[in-house]
């Protein structure tokens, strides 16, 4: 199984606003006019590869692995209204940057199945690896690089009553990386 996913997302934004400030002492207004200009992309590759084997008449095991990469750039400029030029032209550096980020999961696993007449079941656990790099560009240059480890457990258990109503339980367990733009700054 193979799969591969890819956004690409272009934004504007403008802001105007009038903030008032009430102190004790003094009040103060402050003037915020800017437009931010973002663009951002995403590329995600994943695959599944499995293989059962009957171990018996009611029953299988199951081994799994999974690999992912994703790959996403995030750059965002914000400039400042310039009475001069009567233009956005005014870079606001600490609300631009660019940014990556790279994600490569390894996730590999084992289960047990077993089928009866009236029931289902299977219970399982998948290692994964999780490496996460990332890199800012601008305005300053700052890298990030982690690994996660996790041991991820499921069971399912199914029973089918004669009336061929049925009952099912489901446990999974799942892990999910931040996204880009929980990241960026």
């Amino acid at each position: 199984n193979l799969g591969a996913n890819i956004n690409v997302k272009n934004s504007s934004n403008d802001l105007n606003a009038i903030n008032t400030f009430y102190t004790n002492a003094t009040d103060s207004t402050m003037v915020v006019d800017q437009r931010t200009q973002g663009k951002s992309r995403g590329n995600i590759y994943t695959s599944n590869l499995s293989y059962t084997e009957p171990i018996s008449k009611i029953g299988s095991l199951q081994v799994s692995y999974s690999p992912s990469w994703n790959r996403y750039t995030s750059n965002q400029l914000t400039n400042k209204y310039d009475g001069a030029t009567q233009s956005y032209s005014l870079l606001d550096p600490i609300l631009s940057n660019n940014f990556l980020n790279n994600i490569t999961t390894q996730s590999g696993g084992l289960s047990y199945r077993q089928k009866g007449k009236k029931y289902n079941f299977n219970v399982g656990a998948n290692y994964q690896t999780v490496d996460l790099s990332s890199e800012q560009t601008f305005p300053l240059t700052l890298s990030v690089s982690k690994k996660f480890e996790n041991i991820l457990p499921t069971a399912m258990y199914q029973y089918t009553f004669d009336n061929k109503g049925n009952l099912r339980f489901f446990y999974r367990t799942s892990t999910n990386a931040p996204s880009v733009t929980q990241l960026q700054n």
